[in-house]
């Protein structure tokens, strides 16, 4: 008998992200993303690269910002959360991890992506910034210490937009995993509508 025909790629989702079927980031759900990360402390961007695995982004890109509290990544150890993440969470693949680069080098490679950045100072939601768009979007999470004024400009140059999680302020751990569900829960809706 003819042998079976290859599984059906991966539903394209999003988180920090891009969301669109056969990009190379995805959440898993419905649609592909990309994940971009700052750096923060140990334990915690472990947790980052551990959930944000589970919860289906197609790879991570951290970015070296001014105000970075951590400015190197074990890419060795890195890889061996993300394995250990997608087999916990039933995934066929694994996340894409990058190696660090800094944001003017990550703009000028995205420069034709939708990006949102979560910030306190974002004035709509990501529902809002998404629109009825939902195929492609590139999420950004800051680090511990914030983006620099120059950060900030420049993201506001490249036409990123800003959302807000909320009227509290939240650890990036937190905000990563909030901006995930929430991209997922959308795309999620709309591909069952």
């Amino acid at each position: 008998p003819p042998p079976p025909p290859p599984p059906p790629p991966p539903p394209p989702c999003f988180f920090f992200f891009k969301q669109k079927t056969g990009s190379e980031i995805s959440l898993g759900l419905v649609g592909s993303e990309i994940f971009i990360r700052d750096r923060i402390k140990g334990n915690r961007m472990d947790m980052i690269f551990e959930k944000a695995t589970e919860m289906g982004v197609q790879s991570i890109h951290p970015l070296i910002l001014d105000q970075c509290v951590k400015n190197n990544l074990r890419m060795d150890r890195v890889k061996r959360i993300v394995v250990s993440a997608a087999k916990q969470a039933g995934r066929s693949f694994f996340p894409i991890v990058f190696e660090p680069v800094n944001l003017t080098t990550w703009l000028n490679t995205h420069l034709d992506k939708h990006k949102i950045l979560c910030h306190i100072t974002g004035s709509e939601s990501i529902a809002d910034c998404l629109g009825n768009e939902k195929k492609e979007v590139c999420l950004i999470i800051g680090p511990e210490g914030d983006f620099s004024k120059n950060e900030l400009y420049q993201l506001k140059e490249a036409q990123v937009e800003f959302a807000n999680l909320g009227p509290r302020r939240l650890r990036s751990e937190s905000s990563a995993m909030m901006a995930i569900s929430m991209v997922n829960q959308l795309m999620e809706n709309q591909h069952y509508e």
